[in-house]
This record gives structure tokens, C-alpha cells and sequence, in this order.
């Protein structure tokens, strides 16, 4: 029986309780709807008295993550839940994961955290983008100049952002690490970046030691690979240095080891590899535009079901970074889009004034602002026919978004909020945003989606 009318720390109470409490939990963040809460063990948590508390819209366990979607209530409850998490402390326990459990969990770890600087960049890029294509203002104009480059911060110190957020989630000096992140980017080493290639050199000498001439600005990959460095060294130099000199020592020693080996060696090789999935991936859409589109856009909505969609981001970043634009995320804003309609759609047929109003609410919330977590838990989950003819419309658009071209100069922004990202290919993007409609109605209503009553 749901529990009604708990205040927002009776529900963390409640949550906390039911996960297993303070020895099953491990570490717990929140993600624009939802409370993702890391266990050591999914059989200690009663994910069907979760389900029944007042407020919560839906749990989803995925690798070894409790996620508990809240909506609107989530940052209360986080608050809560947080004073009694932290009252009592945390497990050293580690859970059990399998490599693909463990990938995710860091990849999803590291990008949530992010989310809220690349959206509010994103959308002053798309702002940006509104006014140079209708000549709003002069594009010299210090005004523009500023807008831009504001723009693209958060891309351009991307490396920053996962450094600082990769080392909170390893439990490492953050400040140490985002140093090391920034004499990545620094504008002095890019320098010295441009002048060795232009030399024909592909190494920098740093003490007799090769570093690599890369360009590390808005990269995705290199971070990946040197947060590993930097871990294992931070560690080793904190264990073994004395006490005494700790405090002085071990931060010098952090940063001189790990120029050579992340700079000359880890760094690289995640260049080689964002350079490697840019080519393997553009060569994959170019030549097979079909399949790519069918799998991105029927995903899209999946993905977002098990909590893992943020990997999409980080993807579609490496690509902004590599290329100047993107096609993911055009394939993943349709399957949004689509989500919204099939919402929408549903609430008009249903009978039960309570289902054709979350399911309306719902749809409208993905189709204007992108969210698309209430359409979801709210109708998909409880729709088959409704949730089959998101995927199948979603690879439908995501095909077509390959095949017409659609593409993005920044991610973040979704809904209408998103459009001016789109405006590189203005006419695709709208043939494409009207398509979503022609198919999606016609599909949704040949699948029977609305004519049986969501279940509870």
C-alpha cells in the first residue's frame, strides 16, 4: 500500500531503509530526475516497497545502481537523504561488478555530475548560433566575441570538468588532479603545441623524455586514460611519504611524476583512441548511415530506461571535439521528440482523467524542455504499445536524421531549447522534426498504443 503524504525527510528515511541501509549503500549522487544510489548488494533492496512511496515515480536497478526517480522532488529528498547518509558515514565495501557494470558506473559517475555546465553552455552556444544565422548583431562586436566564447567553455576545458568529477567519484585530491587537467589545456603549452608541429616534430623534449605534440583542448578520452595515472601516483606517493614532510612533498611529487607519465604516455594514448572511435564511428555512418541511425535512435529512449544514456554524451562531445559537429545527438533529439508525441498521444485516447494527465504533462515536458524521464516512468513503462512504438519510431528518425544529415554545434540543450544547436543544417533538422510527427502518429496509432489503460 503507497505510503502517502511523507515529508521529504520521512521519504529519505524511508529510501534509506529500504536500500539496506548505510552498509549496503556505497555512494549516491543525484541525476537531473533521479536519486542513483551505488549497493553492495541488490538483493538487500526492496525495490517493491520503494516503488510504493509517496512521491517516487519508478526504480530502476542497473549494474549495481539503485536509481529512484523523483522528478521535481529529487533535490529536496537528496538534501535529506544526504544529512543521514553522512551522519552515519559510509561503507568501505566495494560491490561486485562485472567490467561493462564497472565502465558505466564510472563513465555515468563522472558525466552526471557535469550535466549542468554543458547544458548552460550549450544553450548560450544555441542562443549564439540564433544570432548569427538571422544577423542579430555584428559578429566583431565584443558583445558576440564574449557570447561565444562562453559558449565554449565548457567544451574547450572539458578535460577540466572530467578531472575535477573523476577524481571526487575516486576519492583522490581534486584540486591536485584538475592542475594537472589544466597544464593540459594551458594556453602556453597549446603554444607549444603549434610551434613544434609547425617545426615538422611530433615530440616535445621535457628532461630527455618525449611528450607528445596534442592538443588536449575539448577532448574526451585523454582525461579518461590520465585520471588512471593520476590515481595510482597519488596514491603511491601519499602512502609512502613521511608525515612529516607530507604536506609539502606529496603535492610536488603528484604533479612532477605525473607530467611525464600522463603527459608523455596516458594522455597520448586516449588521444589515439578519441582520434580512433572519431574515425572508426564517422566511417561507420558515412558508409552504413542506416544501421548507425537504427541504433542510435531506437536506443535513445531505451537507454535513458536503464540510466546509462549520459555514455551518448561523452560520445557525441568526442565528436564536437574532433569534427566541429555531431550526429549523435540529432538522432537521440528525435527519439526525445518521438517520446513526447507517443505521450501526448496517449493521454488523448486513454479514459482515466488521472492517466490522461500525467501522460499529457509527460509528453509535453519532453516535446518542450527534452525531459524525457516523466514520459517514461509515466506511460512507456506502463504501455508496451506505447514503449514498442518509441523504439520502432525512434530508429526510423534516427536513420533518416543519418541519411538526410542532420548535425549539432553543441550538446546539452534539448526540447525547443535545443533547436538553434541544430541550425547548421536548418532545413535537415526541420524536414527531420516534422517527419517525427508524419511517423510517429500514424505508427502509434497502428500499434494500439492509449487503447488500454496504463497499468499501475
Amino acid at each position: 500500500m503507497e505510503k502517502k503524504n511523507l515529508t521529504h525527510a520521512e521519504l529519505a528515511q524511508e529510501i534509506f531503509n529500504y536500500v539496506g541501509g548505510n552498509e549496503n549503500i556505497i555512494s549516491f549522487m543525484s541525476c537531473m530526475t533521479r536519486l542513483r544510489i551505488e549497493i553492495v548488494d541488490k538483493e538487500k533492496v526492496n525495490i517493491d516497497a520503494i516503488k510504493e512511496l509517496d512521491k517516487v515515480k519508478g526504480v530502476q536497478m542497473t549494474g549495481t545502481y539503485c536509481q529512484i526517480i523523483l522528478f521535481a522532488e529529487l533535490e529536496k529528498v537528496y538534501i535529506e537523504f544526504e544529512k543521514i547518509v553522512k551522519s552515519d558515514g559510509t561503507t568501505a565495501v566495494k560491490a561486485k561488478r562485472s567490467v561493462i557494470d564497472s565502465v558505466l558506473n564510472f563513465t555515468s559517475s563522472v558525466f552526471v555530475p557535469i550535466i549542468p555546465a554543458i547544458i548552460a553552455c550549450g544553450m548560450i552556444s544555441g542562443v549564439v548560433a540564433v544570432i548569427d544565422f538571422f544577423h542579430l548583431m555584428d559578429t566583431n562586436s565584443t558583445t558576440f566575441r564574449i557570447l561565444s566564447f562562453i559558449g565554449n567553455t565548457a567544451l574547450y576545458y572539458y578535460p577540466v570538468l572530467i578531472a575535477f568529477s573523476a577524481a571526487k567519484y575516486l576519492k583522490i585530491n581534486q584540486y591536485l588532479t584538475v592542475i594537472i587537467a589544466l597544464i593540459m589545456v594551458n594556453p602556453s603549452f597549446i603554444e607549444l603545441v603549434s610551434e613544434t608541429s609547425a617545426a615538422g616534430n611530433e615530440f616535445i623534449p621535457f628532461f630527455g623524455m618525449p611528450l607528445r605534440a596534442v592538443n588536449y583542448t575539448s577532448s574526451v578520452f585523454p582525461m579518461f586514460c590520465v585520471i588512471w595515472g593520476i590515481y595510482f601516483i597519488q596514491k603511491i606517493v601519499y602512502k609512502y611519504i613521511p608525515e612529516s614532510i607530507k604536506t609539502a612533498v606529496a603535492p610536488f611529487l603528484v604533479v612532477l611524476l605525473s607530467i611525464p607519465v600522463c603527459l608523455g604516455v596516458l594522455a597520448p594514448i586516449g588521444a589515439f583512441l578519441n582520434d580512433g572511435f572519431t574515425v572508426v564511428f564517422t566511417a561507420f555512418y558515412e558508409r552504413m548511415p542506416i544501421l548507425a541511425g537504427l541504433v542510435i535512435g531506437g536506443l535513445g529512449i531505451p537507454m535513458v530506461m536503464l540510466g546509462i544514456h549520459q555514455v551518448n554524451g561523452a560520445l557525441a562531445l568526442a565528436n564536437l571535439a574532433t569534427l566541429g559537429y555531431d550526429v549523435i545527438w540529432a538522432a537521440l533529439h528525435f527519439s526525445t521528440v518521438i517520446s513526447g508525441i507517443v505521450g501526448v498521444i496517449v493521454a488523448l485516447r486513454v479514459k482515466n482523467k488521472e492517466d490522461k494527465s500525467v501522460a499529457m504533462t509527460a509528453g509535453l515536458t519532453a516535446l518542450i524542455f527534452g525531459i524525457t524521464e516523466p514520459v517514461v516512468y509515466g506511460v512507456l513503462v506502463r504501455n508496451k504499445k506505447a514503449f514498442v512504438s518509441t523504439i520502432v519510431c525512434g530508429a526510423i528518425m534516427g536513420m533518416a536524421s543519418m541519411l538526410i544529415g542532420v548535425k549539432c554545434t553543441a550538446i546539452g540543450a534539448n526540447g525547443i531549447f535545443a533547436w538553434p544547436i541544430f541550425f547548421i543544417t536548418i532545413v535537415p533538422f526541420f524536414i527531420c522534426y516534422g517527419l517525427c510527427y508524419v511517423v510517429t502518429i500514424p505508427v502509434t496509432l497502428l500499434l494500439g498504443a492509449g487503447k488500454d489503460e496504463l497499468t499501475r
